[in-house]
């Protein structure tokens, strides 16, 4: 059985029962009203993808102005972030909670979107998306 998990500031560790839509309550909690949800409450919320209560792969999502960062980990040890511009990797901007994040790694929301529904049915990163490992970010560059 796969088990997915929301945490966020409005939704604390709540289990997704799978009768319900997966997309219509992750996209109603988080992107229907973007800037009420990510400006008033966090500018975070995670995801967690499980099978037989073994945690396969997680997803971190962060919103700024700029749009959306995802950070992908996955138990085999893949540790890649979403980028949309190499050469704003130096530059840093501050979400809501104080996290410090590249430029670089904020995907429009589309984008963001896209690769959160590959996720709920897959818990694997986008192929839709441009992934750079954590470990080919710059020391003046950050991430959540």
């Amino acid at each position: 059985m796969t088990d997915l998990f929301l945490h966020s500031s409005l939704d604390t560790q709540d289990e997704i029962d799978e009768d319900f839509n997966l997309h219509d309550i992750i996209y109603e909690s988080l992107f229907s009203d973007f800037n009420g949800y990510w400006f008033e409450y966090s500018s975070t919320a995670e995801l967690a993808y499980m099978e037989d209560d073994k945690l396969i792969s997680h997803l971190s999502i962060s919103a700024d102005y700029s749009g959306i960062s995802l950070h992908y980990t996955d138990s085999d040890g893949k540790n890649i972030l979403s980028l949309s511009d190499i050469n704003k990797l130096s530059k840093i901007t501050t979400t809501m909670d104080d996290i410090r994040i590249s430029m670089g790694l904020f995907i429009s929301i589309q984008s963001a979107w896209e690769a959160i529904k590959f996720f709920l049915h897959t818990g694997n990163a986008s192929s839709k998306v441009n992934w750079i490992s954590a470990t080919d970010i710059p020391e003046n560059g950050s991430y959540a």
